[in-house]
């Protein structure tokens, strides 16, 4: 189960970003199935950590995990190209989730 969708993608980073990153067939469209699974294993990597001391999957996100969620995948969408901005958000998040 992800703790985000694509529409939180796309208000926290911009249509434009997420349809670079996303627009594998060259539709100009979101590939919504790209998104979807960068978005689940995003939130994988959020349920391991957060199993240390609740039961996953959490049956409601609160806005701060998804946002977590959110730099995650933005992380995994950009693969090895990701600009700095996006490496340090990624490991913030991570930060966060071994602090909880």
């Amino acid at each position: 189960m992800a703790y985000a969708t694509l529409s939180d993608l796309q208000e926290r980073f911009g249509e434009t970003e997420i349809l670079q990153l996303t627009d594998r067939d060259g539709d100009d469209s979101p590939d919504s199935g790209v998104a979807d699974r960068a978005l689940e294993d995003a939130s994988a990597t959020a349920d391991s950590y957060l199993a240390r001391r609740h039961d996953v999957p959490l049956s409601e996100a609160p806005a701060v995990l998804v946002a977590v969620v959110c730099d995650l995948a933005r992380a995994r969408l950009y693969d090895d190209n990701a600009p700095e901005v996006v490496t340090s958000r990624k490991d913030d998040a991570l930060a966060w989730l071994k602090r909880v």
